[in-house]
């Protein structure tokens, strides 16, 4: 059966939850053997691939105006994020898998936790820019550390559903688990506008703690988005 890429991008027949800005994503990609990764999902997940080939991701960025949508976005708050993630298929549709979520803000962690079920972990974080240099640190505790610096490059052209690029970073769909059960969850947003970038200084651990010890090395892939806005939708059981 194949994969409907695109259907997920369809903005929702159903009450919004909530709205976030996403700013000043670097995407960071390794490919991992297919068996590593199958050995890590939950039951009911299963590797989403490109061309038999499966990735982890490390995206760290800016969360801003995040808030219900009953509510103004002056009242909105803002933290920072890194998230280490790969792709996955249940029922043949395409979302992303979360292993860890790192947040500036606690208030965010625990609302997290509770409302979404995913796996937040309240860290410090750092953020600057300057020209075209970006930099993202984070320190979980006292022996988790992640050190990012990138150089962006040229825009890219907006991704087609067969590229590589719209198979990473174009992804609308989270599922979760809770107690033995697969939940999904939704997003909607307009294309990521995205550049070229490249690596100019990296040290994690956040990889390692998460079971992919091997994965040290600079990445294969690196792109930058400066960002969009996005709407949020409820989490659902799916079975």
């Amino acid at each position: 059966m194949s994969i409907n890429r695109t259907l997920p991008r369809q903005r929702p027949a159903e009450k919004l939850k909530g709205y976030q800005s996403w700013r000043n994503l670097a995407f960071l990609h390794w490919e991992v053997p297919v068996k590593e990764l199958e050995a890590v999902l939950p039951e009911g997940l299963q590797p989403d691939l490109f061309q038999d080939k499966a990735y982890v991701g490390l995206v760290p960025f800016e969360m801003k105006n995040i808030r219900p949508a009953w509510c103004p976005k002056a009242l909105g708050f803002n933290f920072l994020e890194t998230n280490v993630r790969t792709y996955v298929l249940h029922k043949n549709e395409p979302g992303v898998f979360f292993f860890s979520l790192d947040a500036s803000s606690l208030t965010a962690v625990k609302i997290a936790r509770w409302i979404w079920h995913l796996p937040y972990f309240h860290s410090r974080m750092e953020f600057s820019n300057e020209q075209m240099t970006y930099a993202y640190s984070l320190k979980r505790g006292n022996n988790i550390e992640s050190n990012i610096k990138i150089k962006v490059g040229q825009p890219i052209p907006p991704s087609q559903p067969d590229s590589l690029e719209y198979f990473l970073l174009e992804r609308y769909l989270l599922f979760t688990q809770l107690r033995g059960r697969i939940l999904r969850g939704q997003v909607h947003h307009v294309p990521y506008p995205t550049r070229s970038a490249s690596l100019i200084g990296f040290e994690d651990q956040l990889l390692e703690v998460n079971g992919f010890t091997a994965l040290n090395t600079s990445p294969d892939l690196v792109h930058f988005s400066t960002g969009v806005d996005v709407e949020i939708y409820s989490l659902k059981r799916t079975n």
